[in-house]
């Protein structure tokens, strides 16, 4: 493992090569300054970095048109943002080969190796693709950040895509989440907001497409389309919640949904279709004892752990209309 530096203050970096010139045993850490690189103007030795691990701290970052490679330290970042009020990344390929040590469902910062991490900053991605080989390697994760995602992919990490905790806020359009896995593909813990608009999930090869923990923890997602999972397209529990309208969900190993009774209060759904649900078939042995929540005994029992009287249930029951009627199975 690399030892990590101490940080290194500058006023202004221009290009990958002034970038390179404060590694370290292939770890770069800086704050207080201002980061403009733009790959178009480099040379085309230098529109390739391949660095273990960079960390900006209180900077201005602005990095266009680059590939970045970064593998060999365990728990490294591709590129970390700390306390970043302003950071845009476009038409960038980053890839990390950093392993993460530790397996828990939401590790802390320090045992999280990842694409890019946000951690209290304002991080814009547009039109850039990201991937993971290193084991437990996340996609992106914002922690206490606003964070938006546009035209983009992610793929093949060995951990989620895209994970906002700790009351991030992050937006996801026009993007696709390909093999990546963890509990969720697009994973929200301890209070995030996940907004995710016509995307496109496939292939969580160990878990769901979306999965929601904790309480204030949401994925609002519209005209969107998850597929191909190991568990079901969209899970929550531990008080999550969510909206779903207007989605497809196809060929998931154990159903479309993974809705514990608890949070069904907060999950609302409209407009979705379902194909080929259940390709587990040993799943599907068992299916009927996860039946959705609405159908179930709620109605006449209410759930006294959510505060929800019989006649609460019964109310939600009716202004859902019941799974079947929210949603076309095909």
């Amino acid at each position: 493992m690399c030892e990590k530096p101490k940080f290194v203050t500058v006023d202004v970096i221009k290009s990958s090569a002034g970038l390179t010139r404060f590694s370290r045993s292939g770890v770069v850490y800086l704050q207080d300054c201002e980061v403009d690189i733009d790959g178009e103007t480099e040379l085309e030795k230098n529109k390739q970095l391949e660095l273990a691990n960079i960390t900006f701290k209180n900077c201005s970052v602005s990095i266009k048109n680059l590939k970045i490679q970064s593998e060999g330290f365990i728990n490294g970042k591709s590129l970390e943002f700390i306390s970043c009020g302003s950071v845009y990344i476009e038409n960038c390929n980053i890839s990390c080969n950093n392993p993460g040590s530790d397996k828990a469902p939401y590790p802390n910062r320090q045992n999280t190796s990842c694409c890019v991490y946000a951690l209290n900053s304002d991080l814009n991605i547009k039109n850039s693709m990201l991937e993971g080989s290193g084991l437990e390697v996340r996609g992106i994760i914002g922690d206490q950040s606003t964070v938006k995602i546009l035209e983009s992919t992610i793929k093949n990490t060995d951990n989620s895509g895209v994970w906002g905790r700790n009351k991030a806020d992050i937006f996801l359009s026009k993007s696709q989440i390909l093999g990546c896995g963890g509990y969720g593909a697009v994973y929200a813990t301890n209070g995030a907001t996940i907004t995710v608009e016509s995307c496109v999930q496939v292939d969580n090869p160990g878990g769901c497409g979306v999965f929601v923990l904790h309480e204030q923890s949401r994925v609002n997602l519209n005209n969107s389309s998850l597929s191909r999972n190991k568990w079901s397209g969209f899970g929550c529990r531990w008080s999550g919640g969510g909206t779903i309208t207007n989605c497809n969900f196809d060929s998931n190993g154990q159903g479309a949904w993974a809705i514990r009774k608890s949070t069904i209060k907060d999950v609302t759904r409209r407009n979705n279709i379902v194909t080929n649900d259940f390709t587990d078939k040993n799943y599907e042995k068992v299916a009927f004892l996860f039946v959705d929540p609405l159908n179930t005994a709620l109605g006449e029992k209410g759930l006294a752990s959510r505060g929800l009287s019989v006649e609460k249930a019964k109310e939600l029951r009716e202004k859902e209309g019941g799974r079947r009627q929210n949603t076309k199975i095909k």
